[in-house]
């Protein structure tokens, strides 16, 4: 009798094994890929906020303020793998001349650092979706 009922489960655990095998595989590479964007989002946020860390200290020109800024973010996300860090765009804009800064009417410089198109750092698998575009901002107040 024992040895009926063993033959009936002889297959069992392969169609177990079939059967969550995909599910598992697809919460592996999901997690994976959430990792893969939080880090380059902790990264593209670190650049920004460094750049506008940047802009905030005192320079002989004024006009210099945003090449500073963005050449410190872009130094900040070099970190990031070759495919990850050609995908970044960084910007940095000031809402006027920061030479005419005041402590009445102060400036605002803005450091941006985004990528277009996430797509192109990790493909999808199965077609599932990406968001649009990662954008991480940082803005300064300036009153020189």
């Amino acid at each position: 009798m024992r040895r009926l009922i063993n033959r009936k489960q002889a297959g069992a655990a392969a169609i177990e094994f079939a059967l969550l095998l995909l599910p598992l595989l697809m919460l592996f590479y999901g997690l994976s890929v959430y990792i893969v964007f939080f880090i380059m989002k902790q990264h593209m946020t670190f650049a920004a906020e460094e750049g506008a860390r940047a802009a905030m200290r005192y320079v002989a020109s004024p006009n210099t303020r945003e090449q500073i800024a963005k050449q410190v973010a872009t130094e900040a996300v070099a970190v990031l793998p070759p495919g990850q860090k050609n995908a970044i765009a960084i910007d940095a804009i000031s809402d006027k001349n920061s030479s005419t800064c005041t402590y009445i009417a102060p400036c605002t410089i803005t450091v941006s650092v985004s990528v277009a198109n996430p797509k192109s750092v990790l493909p999808s698998l199965l077609g599932l979706p990406f968001p649009g575009k990662f954008e991480s901002k940082a803005s300064v107040l300036i009153d020189q």
